[in-house]
C-alpha cells in the first residue's frame, strides 16, 4: 500500500479539506492516519441510499472530468471526495455549485373524488366498526394559491392533510401539496447534462386524536422540467398519492395519548433533481417545478384515530453543479 509522508495542497483547498479530514488516535507502529470527519459538516450524514450513493459518484465523476484541468493532478482525488461530501453532507459551497432561486411558491389542493367503504382486508389489530377505513382517491388538483403563512384558510390550507370520520368512515377530508418553480442558472438537457440537486430540510408534524403512523412521515416529490418560452402546458396536474422509498427512514414514534397525540419529525435529506421526472431527449430546460407532498393515508393507515392532522413544512433548495468557467 502506498504511503504518503506529505503532499502540497493548493491554498484553495486547504481549508476545504481540513474540514472533510480529521486524524485518527496514534497507533503504536503506524502513526496516525487521516480519515474522513463524521462531523465536517456540523451535522451527521443523511442516510446513504443507494440511489444517493449512484448520485454521488456521477456528480464526483462529473466535477472530474470538467474541473480536471483547474485542479492539480495531485488533489484530483481529494477534490473528489470532498464533492462527494457535498451530497452526503448537504453542503454546497459556492465555488462549485449555484443556488437556484424560487420565482414562485404555490399550494395545490385536491379531495377525494367519491368515499366508499374500503374492500382492502383489516388487519385485527385495526379493526374497530366505530372507524373502518375507506377508499377515498384523490384524482384531480382542484384549486392552486400561494402557499399561506400559517395554517391557512379552511378552504386554502397549509401543505398538509386532514383526515376525520364520517360516521363512521375514516376518509381523507383533503391533501395539499406545495410546489415551488425555480429558475435554473443554466439551461439543462439530457444531451448536455449536469448535477442538479435537491436539498430538503424534511419538517412533518402530525397531530391525532389518540396515536400515530410512520407512514404519515413519508414524504416524497416530483421534479418537473420546463422552459420559460413553452410555459407549463402537459405537465402533471394529478395529486402526488405515492410515498418513494428514498423518503421512508425510520421513525421512533411515541406511544398512545387518549389526551391527544403529537409528533414533529426533521431529517436533512439531498436528492438528484433528474430522476422520477418528465426529461425528453433534445429538449433544453430553464425552469424546474419542484412538488413537494406528505401523501394522505388513503382512508387506511389511520391508526384508528378519530382525526389526524399533518403539516408539511419542508424547507426545498435547489443547487447546479457549476463549470469553471461559468
Amino acid at each position: 500500500m502506498a504511503r504518503v509522508e506529505s503532499q502540497a495542497i493548493p491554498a484553495d483547498l486547504k481549508d476545504e479539506l481540513a474540514r472533510l479530514i480529521t486524524m485518527a488516535a496514534p497507533v503504536t507502529g503506524t502513526g496516525r492516519i487521516a480519515k474522513i470527519s463524521r462531523g465536517a459538516f456540523g451535522q451527521e450524514p443523511q442516510n446513504l441510499t443507494a440511489a444517493l450513493a449512484w448520485f454521488q459518484r456521477k456528480t464526483s465523476e462529473w466535477f472530474g472530468s470538467y474541473w480536471q484541468f483547474a485542479i492539480p493532478d495531485a488533489d484530483q482525488s481529494a477534490f473528489r471526495a470532498a464533492r462527494r461530501a457535498d451530497l452526503l453532507y448537504g453542503n454546497f459551497p459556492a465555488a462549485y455549485w449555484d443556488p437556484c432561486p424560487i420565482i414562485e411558491d404555490m399550494t395545490e389542493y385536491a379531495e377525494p373524488a367519491y368515499v366508499l367503504p374500503s374492500t382492502d382486508p383489516v388487519d385485527p389489530a385495526y379493526a374497530d366498526p366505530l372507524r373502518q377505513p375507506s377508499n377515498c382517491p384523490m384524482t384531480d388538483i382542484l384549486d392552486v394559491y400561494p402557499t399561506p403563512a400559517g395554517e391557512g384558510t379552511p378552504t386554502r390550507p397549509a401543505p398538509g392533510w386532514e383526515g376525520g370520520l364520517d360516521e363512521t368512515l375514516f376518509y381523507d377530508k383533503y391533501q395539499a401539496e406545495r410546489r415551488l418553480t425555480f429558475a435554473l442558472p443554466h439551461a439543462y438537457s439530457t444531451s448536455l447534462p449536469r448535477p442538479l440537486a435537491i436539498r430538503l430540510a424534511s419538517r412533518i408534524t402530525a397531530e391525532a386524536s389518540t396515536r400515530g403512523n410512520e407512514a404519515w412521515f413519508i414524504a416524497t416529490t416530483q421534479p418537473l422540467f420546463f422552459s420559460s418560452t413553452d410555459g407549463t402546458a402537459g405537465l402533471s396536474m394529478a395529486p402526488l398519492t405515492t410515498w418513494l422509498e428514498d423518503y421512508r427512514f425510520p421513525v421512533a414514534l411515541p406511544g398512545d395519548d387518549p389526551a391527544g397525540w403529537s409528533y414533529a419529525y426533521s431529517k436533512l435529506i439531498v436528492r438528484n433533481a433528474a430522476i422520477h421526472t418528465n426529461l425528453a431527449e433534445g429538449q433544453s430546460y430553464d425552469r424546474l417545478w419542484l412538488r413537494l407532498a406528505t401523501p394522505p393515508s388513503r382512508g387506511r393507515y389511520y391508526a384508528r384515530n378519530d382525526w389526524v392532522k399533518v403539516r408539511n413544512t419542508t424547507t426545498a433548495t435547489l443547487f447546479m453543479a457549476r463549470r469553471p468557467n461559468d
